[in-house]
């Protein structure tokens, strides 16, 4: 079910000089075989997202990474962020390529046939689907929530 009040939003494509020490950041992470934790997505979260680690289905393997970003630094590999998830720091890998992205301010007319969604859902008692939030692709970059 999609509500006529539901929350849709764009996508719009992001840099690392997008990104600000005290962001909140949701960091989608795969662990290399040297232990090395290597970001597969960005995207600036709520200040109100609860933040920690947990299991995601982004990738085989892949967990998500609710933090706050503290710093970046330049390694040989890429970039480096340092975040905080409230039980420390880690540092996390950002190899070129690395896909970056936000919501931005959309509307119903953003939906369309081809676009590429995600959407926040509730069950209902009947184990129907309501939309909470819907991201819809916008000029190409696609949501990957």
């Amino acid at each position: 079910m999609l509500p006529e009040a539901v929350n849709v939003s764009g996508t719009k494509a992001i840099t690392l000089a997008d990104l600000e020490p005290g962001m909140p950041l949701g960091v989608t992470t795969l662990r290399r075989a040297d232990a090395q934790i290597v970001a597969i997505d960005i995207r600036p979260i709520p200040a109100t997202a609860r933040l920690g680690l947990s299991p995601f289905g982004l990738q085989p393997e892949s967990t998500m990474t609710n933090a706050t970003l503290e710093a970046q630094v330049v390694s040989a590999g890429g970039a480096e962020l340092v975040l905080n998830d409230a039980s420390g720091a880690m540092k996390v890998l950002v190899p070129p390529g690395t896909t970056m992205s936000q919501a931005v301010p959309g509307s119903r007319s953003d939906i369309k046939p081809g676009e590429t969604t995600f959407i926040a859902a509730r069950p209902d008692a009947d184990g129907r689907l309501t939309a909470l939030r819907l991201q819809v692709s916008t000029d190409g970059v696609k949501p990957t929530q």
